[in-house]
C-alpha cells in the first residue's frame, strides 16, 4: 500500500511539472529584463528485494528512497542592471543526505555563501542487543541474568561449562533480545561572507555549525589477568582457573550527541603579484554524553567475594611481581570516557611576494591553543570496593568516593607552525624550489600521579613497566608528549624538449619530549620523469627513504604495539609509472601500477624480538581503454590492489618474567581488491540517448596468526581470525528522451547485489582480532575462553540484491 501511495504521488508530481512546462515560456517573458534560470530533476523511484540486515549497507552513507524524489533543483536569478546574481540548489531535497547551496555575489562589492549539508551513516539494520538503555549513556543487564551468565560459566576453580552457557545463550538471543537500527547523522550548516574594503583589501567571514547524533557500535574489550580465590597471585601455585589473559570482547552502543561551532574571519590584501592576510578560527566541540556505564555481565551485582580492599600500590598490573590482580574483573559495573569538551583557537599569518619576475617568496606563521577540562571519573564504580579502613566501619573510604589528585584535567596545548617557502624559473627549462617546515607541540598539561584505579573495564588504565614515584612505588600518569618536527626540501625540474626530468631530497627530523626514543631522522629522495608529447604521456617516479633514531629506545611493551614503528628504524623503497596512449583518433589506452616496501630493522638493544608492525608492502596496477566515434563513447578499466602486513605480538606468562618470548605470537594480514568496470554512452534516435554502466568490486581479506614458540601452559595462545570476503556488482541504465526543448524524460534501472562471506556468527565467537585460549596451572589446555568472548550486540550488515526503478523529468526554464 505504501509503494502504491508512493507511486501516486510521484505520477502527479511527473503530470505537474508536465504542465508547468508548458506554460513557462510565457512567464518567462513577462520578465524579460531579468535573467531567470530554472532546472529541476525530479520524479518517482522504486526500491525492491533489500533484505533487512542488507539495508545499512545498501544506505550506509546515503539514501536511495522508495517514492517520490527531488534529485536537483537550481534555480538562477540575475536582475538587470544590478550587477549580482543569485542561485540556489538543492541535491536529493527531503532526504537524509540531501544538501542545499545559496550563493549571492557581485563580483565588485561582495560575495555571501551558505549551505546546509547532512551526512548519514547507516551502520546496521536489524541487529539484536541484550542491552538495555541504547542511545543513552546508561546501559544495563538485568541482574538474573547476569547471574545466569556466571553461573552458566563455571565456578572460579574450574572450566566453563560451554554447553550450559551456550544454552543460556540461545534462549536469551530468542526471547529476550531487543531490535535496533545502529545509524548516525551530521547535520552541517555553513555561511561565508566576503566584502571588497578597498580595491586592495577584502575581509573575509566563516561559521560553521555541525551536529551528531545517533548511535554506533564500540568496540570494547581489555586483556587482564584474573585467578581463583585460593593460591598465590601471579606465581602459578595451585589450581587458578582464568589466572591469565583474558580477552573481554563487547560490543557496546555508543551515544552521540556532539556539536561543533567553528567561527573565523581573515583580512587580505593583494595587489601587484604580492599578497598577505591575517585571520583567526575558533572551534568548540561538545559532547553531551562523556561517559558510558554499562553492567558488567560476566559478574554478580556485588562481584565476587575478595573484592573488600583495594590498595592503590599493589592492585593493578603488574605487580607482586607479575600481576598480582585481586580486583581485577571483579566489577559490577564499568564505564568507559567518551570524546571530552575542547576548544581550539589559531590566529595566523600568510604572506606571498614576487621576487622579480621569475621568483616567488611564501611564508605563513600560526599559533594553535587547545584547552580541555573535562572531569576525571572516580577511581571505582563499584561501591564494594574500599580505598582505605575497614568495610562497615567508622572511616572507611570506598573507592568511588575517594578522593581524586586532581578534580579535571585542566590541560593546555600550544602549536607553533612555520612554513617558508621559495620557487623561482631560473630558465626557460629549468626551475628550483625549496621548503622548510617547523611545527613544534608544546605539552602544557599538567602531570598527574594517580595511585591506581580499580578493575573498572577501560576506567582502569595500565601504567607502562618502570612508571614509579619517587619513592619506588607503581603509580599511574600522564606522561607529557610534547615534540618538535621540522621539514627540509629542495628540488628542481628540467625540461628539453618533450622530457621533464625532477628530483627532490628532503629531511624529516622529529625531536620528542616524552616517547620511546629521543630523536627520530628520516632522509627520503624522490626522482621522477615526465614525457608529454602529441603521441604519448609517461609518468614515472622512485622515492627511497631511510628512517633511524638516536638516543636509547626504551621500548615499554605496553605501548609497543601501538608506537613502535612510529619511531623504529624503516628503510623504504617505493616505484610507480603510468601511462596514456593514444592509438588513433578514436582510441586511447591507459596503465600503470605503483609498489611500496617498508623494511623494519628489527629488535633494538636487550630485546631478541622486535615486536609490534613488521615489514609492509603493497602494490596496485591497473589499464583501461577509451573509444569514441559520432555520437558514441565506449570505456572499460581494471586493477588490482594488495597490501600486506605482519605485526609480532608478545603476552605475558604467569611463571617466569613480565613478557617472555616464549610466549610471542604474529598475526599476518593480506588484504586484496579486484576491480573492473565500463561505460558506454551514445544515441540511439534522433531525441534519445542512452547510457550504460556495470562495475565490480571484490575484496578478500586473509589473517594468519602464528605461535612462534611453545607456549607456557599459564600464558596464552592465539589463535586464527576467519577470513573475509566480499563483493559489489552494480549496472546501471539510462534512456533519456527530449520531450519538448525545455522537458526531458528519463527512465532509469540500478541492479546491485552485494555477497558477504564472512566468518560464521556465533554467539560465543565474536569477530575481533586479538583474542586469546585460556589455559590454567596444569599441563592441560582448557580451551577456548568462551565466557569473555560473548557477542552482546549483532551490528554487522549482510547480503543484498537491489533493484531501483526510477521515472524522472528534466526540467530547463
Amino acid at each position: 500500500m505504501t509503494n502504491t501511495r508512493h507511486t501516486i504521488l510521484g505520477l502527479g508530481a511527473l503530470a505537474l511539472l508536465a504542465g508547468i512546462a508548458r506554460v513557462a515560456p510565457a512567464a518567462a517573458q513577462a520578465s524579460s529584463q531579468d535573467t531567470v534560470r530554472l532546472e529541476l530533476v525530479v520524479g518517482n523511484q522504486t526500491v525492491e528485494n533489500v533484505s533487512a540486515r542488507g539495508l545499512a549497507r545498501f544506505n550506509e552513507f546515503r539514501t536511495v528512497p522508495d517514492g517520490p524524489v527531488l534529485e536537483f533543483g537550481h534555480l538562477a536569478w540575475a536582475p538587470a542592471g544590478k550587477g549580482w546574481t543569485m542561485s540556489l540548489t538543492a541535491v536529493d531535497a527531503f532526504q537524509s543526505d540531501q544538501r542545499y547551496l545559496l550563493q549571492w555575489a557581485d563580483p565588485a562589492r561582495f560575495s555571501i555563501r551558505a549551505s546546509y549539508t547532512e551526512l548519514p551513516r547507516f551502520y546496521s539494520s536489524g541487529s539484536t542487543t541484550l542491552w538495555s538503555g541504547i542511545g543513552t549513556g546508561t546501559l544495563t543487564l538485568s541482574d538474573a541474568f547476569r547471574q545466569a551468565t556466571e553461573t552458566a560459566a563455571g565456578a572460579a576453580t574450574a572450566p566453563a561449562a560451554a554447553s550450559a552457557l551456550t544454552a543460556l545463550m540461545n534462549d536469551a538471543l530468542t526471547t529476550s533480545v531487543r531490535s535496533l537500527d545502529l545509524r548516525t547523522q551530521r547535520n552541517a550548516a555553513m555561511a561565508a561572507l566576503e566584502f571588497k574594503l578597498s580595491s586592495a583589501f577584502s575581509l573575509a567571514v566563516t561559521g560553521r555549525s555541525e551536529t551528531r547524533t545517533g548511535s554506533k557500535p564500540l568496540g570494547f574489550g581489555t586483556y587482564i589477568r584474573r585467578q581463583a580465590l585460593a593460591g598465590v597471585p601471579g606465581t602459578g601455585a595451585g589450581n587458578f582457573w582464568r589466572e591469565t589473559i583474558e580477552a573481554r570482547g563487547l560490543e557496546l552502543v555508543e551515544p552521540l550527541d556532539h556539536r561543533t561551532t567553528e567561527v573565523a574571519t581573515t583580512v587580505s590584501w593583494t595587489r601587484k603579484g604580492h599578497s598577505a592576510s591575517v585571520g583567526w578560527q575558533g572551534s568548540w566541540f561538545r559532547n553531551d554524553i562523556t561517559a558510558l556505564y554499562f553492567d558488567n555481565p560476566f559478574e554478580g551485582v556485588v562481584g565476587r567475594a575478595s573484592a573488600t580492599t583495594f590498595n592503590p600500590a599493589s592492585d593493578q598490573e603488574p605487580a607482586a611481581p607479575f600481576g598480582n590482580n585481586n580486583l581485577r574483573g571483579l566489577t559490577g559495573r564499568s564505564v568507559m570516557q567518551l570524546w571530552p569538551d575542547n576548544n581550539h583557537h589559531r590566529i595566523f599569518g600568510n604572506a606571498s611576494v614576487r621576487l622579480g619576475g621569475r621568483t616567488r617568496l611564501s611564508t605563513t606563521l600560526s599559533s594553535v591553543i587547545l584547552t580541555q577540562n573535562d572531569p576525571f571519573l572516580p577511581y571505582a564504580e563499584n561501591d564494594q570496593v574500599v580505598f582505605s579502613g575497614v568495610a562497615g566501619q567508622p572511616g572507611v573510604v570506598y573507592a568511588k568516593d575517594a578522593p581524586l589528585p586532581q578534580s579535571s584535567l585542566d590541560g593546555k596545548m600550544g602549536i607553533v607552525q612555520a612554513d617558508v617557502r621559495l620557487t623561482s624559473r631560473i630558465t626557460a627549462a629549468l626551475s628550483a624550489r625549496a621548503a622548510y617546515r617547523f611545527y613544534d607541540l608544546n605539552d602544557d598539561r599538567p602531570e598527574i600521579d594517580f595511585p591506581g584505579y580499580s578493575s573498572s573495564g577501560d576506567s582502569y588504565f595500565r601504567r607502562s613497566i618502570g612508571q614509579t614515584d619517587a619513592s619506588g612505588a607503581r603509580v599511574l600518569l600522564n606522561e607529557l608528549g610534547g615534540y618538535r618536527r621540522q621539514r627540509m626540501s629542495a628540488g628542481a625540474a628540467y625540461r628539453f624538449g618533450w622530457i621533464t626530468l625532477d628530483g627532490e631530497v628532503a629531511r624529516l627530523i622529529w625531536d620528542y619530549d616524552a616517547r620511546q626514543v629521543d630523536k627520530t631522522t628520516d632522509d627520503s629522495f624522490k626522482g621522477s620523469i615526465r614525457v608529454h608529447s602529441s603521441d604519448v604521456t609517461i609518468n614515472a617516479h622512485y622515492v627511497m627513504a631511510n628512517r633511524d633514531y638516536e638516543g636509547v629506545y626504551d621500548v615499554g611493551l605496553e605501548l609497543s604495539g601501538v608506537r613502535a614503528y612510529d619511531v623504529w628504524s624503516r628503510d623504504r623503497d617505493q616505484v610507480g609509472a603510468d601511462v596514456d596512449l593514444p592509438v588513433t583518433a578514436d582510441l586511447a589506452l591507459s596503465a600503470g601500477a605503483s609498489y611500496v616496501k617498508d623494511l623494519y630493522a628489527g629488535a633494538v638493544d636487550t630485546f631478541s624480538y622486535g615486536y609490534g608492525l613488521q615489514d609492509t608492502k603493497s602494490g596496485s596496477v591497473f589499464g583501461g581503454f577509451h573509444w569514441s566515434r559520432s555520437d558514441w563513447s565506449f570505456g572499460a578499466w581494471g586493477g588490482f590492489d594488495t597490501y600486506e602486513r605482519d605485526n609480532l605480538q608478545v603476552t605475558k606468562t604467569s611463571l617466569t618474567t613480565d613478557y617472555n618470548a616464549t610466549n610471542r605470537w604474529s598475526r599476518g594480514a593480506s588484504d586484496n581488491v579486484f576491480w573492473i568496470g565500463l561505460d558506454v554512452d551514445g544515441r540511439i534516435l534522433n531525441q534519445t540517448s542512452v547510457r550504460a554502466a556495470a562495475n565490480y568490486q571484490r575484496f578478500s581479506g586473509s589473517w594468519e596468526t602464528i605461535n612462534l614458540a611453545t607456549p607456557d601452559v599459564n600464558s596464552a595462545v592465539a589463535y586464527p581470525f576467519p577470513d573475509q570476503d566480499e563483493s559489489t556488482f552494480s549496472a546501471r541504465l539510462s534512456l533519456l528522451r527530449q520531450l519538448t526543448a525545455k522537458l526531458d524524460f528519463e527512465l532509469r534501472y540500478l541492479y546491485e547485489p552485494y555477497r558477504l562471506t564472512d566468518f560464521t556468527w556465533d554467539i560465543l565467537r565474536p569477530y575481533g582480532q586479538g583474542v586469546f585460549k585460556e589455559t590454567r596451572s596444569s599441563a592441560t589446555d582448557v580451551g577456548d575462553m568462551n565466557v569473555s568472548r560473548m557477542l552482546w550486540l549483532d551490528s554487522r550488515y549482510g547480503s543484498y540484491t537491489a533493484h531501483v526503478l526510477s521515472f524522472l523529468l528534466h526540467l530547463r526554464l
